[in-house]
């Protein structure tokens, strides 16, 4: 099936589940006793997760469905230093996962053509996003910056702006599902702060105007929505302080998500495709961290008290984090613990939520962008 028609009959499947969805949660399991699975990224549609078991320093590649349980790629993955924090994801699509392999480099990789190396060099590299079915890449190379890779360019270096052609190397974050639009931070002089960018491969640089953490190797993250209108992000007024998050669209004000009551930062992880909800995680002074959802109707809530609230047993369990959302904001995936005989146990986490009223307004966006796509190729294959 072709990427378009998988987009189009991915936005009819969820519309057809907008009126079921009910809160729920599972922890997912772990492949043998303390043997704990790592989930980092979800698909579009909430069906599929990655994740890793093993080590930091090296790990297997896992996938999860509810149909197939954990599922092992055999696939080596190595953790980025605590830069990127996300060594394998997936493709919106579920086709194909990206990350950091066992050679310290970035990589693309699917069932059928195995492990593809996006680049090379004395130092280590990650792939940190891809496009809708995995056919161009997003990443970082600590050697020359953010890249972007496709099968017909191969891995091309990104730069820095023209018009700020002093400092360090531009950090890469997140990839559009039509791939054209990227999130980027450019870093300042001084190496503490930088400025969040959309880039084109087309258009190159846009300036969002929000500065942000941009030093190495502290690990922070940023999430760019599906169809590329808006980027979450941390905002750093000054080179001391680490605040809020923030929701960028272009042409609008920049509007305040904020953080949890009595904490110090937060980040954003992930963003449903139009932006309207977000999730990510807040962070204490102490250094906990507490996952949170964010919406226009919510304003930004813990998911620990949300989900209690919508009448989830979170008895003995503690969410901790968030790495992901699918497309129309009804599914999270994270990370957690529970107790046991006095001593906490890690596990990952998946659940849905009640559907916000946006949810129909994606699909909607969704099967529009894919009938597009079919029309301009359409066209072209008659010329």
């Amino acid at each position: 099936m072709s990427t378009n028609r998988c987009i189009i009959a991915l936005a009819l499947s969820l519309a057809s589940g907008q009126s079921v969805a009910e809160a729920s949660i599972s922890f997912l399991p772990v492949s043998a006793p303390g043997d704990y699975f790592y989930a980092t990224s979800l698909s579009a549609d909430g069906r599929v997760v990655t994740g890793r078991r093993g080590g930091d320093s090296q790990a297997i590649a896992e996938i999860w469905t509810e149909q197939s349980g954990l599922v092992s790629t055999g696939l080596v993955v190595r953790y980025p230093p605590n830069y990127y924090r996300r060594d394998v994801f997936v493709s919106p699509d579920a086709q194909v996962l990206g990350g950091r392999g066992q050679t310290g480099h970035a990589f693309r990789w699917t069932t059928d053509a195995g492990t593809q190396p996006l680049s090379a060099g004395q130092y280590w590299s990650v792939s940190v996003a891809s496009n809708f079915d995995g056919s161009a890449l997003l990443g970082w190379n600590v050697e020359g910056g953010a890249f972007y890779w496709t099968e017909s360019s191969g891995t091309v270096s990104i730069g820095r702006p023209a018009e700020l052609p002093l400092g360090s190397a531009p950090h890469a974050f997140g990839l559009s599902y039509d791939g054209q639009t990227a999130a980027l931070v450019v870093p300042q002089m001084s190496n503490e702060r930088g400025i969040v960018h959309w880039w084109s491969p087309a258009t190159g640089y846009r300036s969002t105007g929000v500065t942000t953490w941009a030093s190495y190797p502290n690990g922070y993250t940023m999430a760019i929505s599906g169809d590329g209108s808006a980027i979450a992000c941390t905002q750093r007024s000054s080179p001391n302080v680490v605040g809020p998050v923030v929701l960028v669209r272009e042409g609008e004000p920049t509007h305040l998500i904020g953080l949890l009551d009595g904490d110090n930062w937060a980040e954003a992880w992930a963003t449903s495709y139009d932006g309207t909800v977000v999730v990510g995680n807040s962070w204490s002074l102490q250094g906990q961290a507490r996952p949170f959802l964010w919406r226009e109707d919510l304003g930004i809530v813990d998911l620990n008290v949300y989900l209690t609230d919508l009448g989830i047993d979170l008895t003995g369990w503690q969410l901790l984090g968030t790495r992901g959302i699918s497309a129309d904001g009804t599914i999270i995936v994270g990370r957690g613990r529970y107790l046991l005989n006095g001593l906490w146990h890690d596990r990952s986490w998946i659940a849905t939520i009640p559907v916000p009223s946006t949810g129909l307004a994606c699909v909607i966006a969704w099967a529009t962008l894919g009938l597009r796509r079919q029309r301009r190729r359409h066209s072209s294959d008659q010329l």
